[in-house]
């Protein structure tokens, strides 16, 4: 069973990804005057970029440090961490949902609320 929810949760992260990607491009190709904060929409596009990037170079670099033999990925779900490195592979999800995250809401603050300045005429 926890597979099957480990599954849904990494598509539910792809498409909320989908969506983010879909919504910024979509507001800068068709409505640019929305954009009322374009520190905070550079804001958002450097967080995503973080999202894609930073955990893999965590992952990879984490990959290269170790040395041991390869563990049972399917251990027992309240066994401990063995070493300091693993804390940091268990830090890397959290790290990456809180980009994806910030990347939303800085998109989110980048905005207009109302009306744009083309339908009040």
């Amino acid at each position: 069973m926890a597979g099957l929810e480990s599954l849904f949760g990494q598509m539910t992260d792809v498409w909320v990804v989908v969506a983010y990607v879909i919504s910024m491009f979509t507001i800068a190709a068709f409505r640019p005057q929305q954009i009322d904060r374009p520190d905070s929409w550079r804001n958002s596009y450097s967080c995503f970029a973080a999202y894609l990037i930073i955990p893999a170079i965590i992952n990879a670099v984490m990959d290269m440090l170790n040395t041991d033999a390869p563990r049972n990925p399917f251990g027992p779900a309240g066994a401990a961490a063995d070493s300091p490195m693993d804390y940091v592979r268990m830090l890397v999800p959290v790290l990456s949902k809180s980009l994806l995250a910030s990347a939303i809401v800085f998109g989110l603050i980048a905005l207009k609320i109302g009306p744009s300045s083309t339908e009040n005429e």
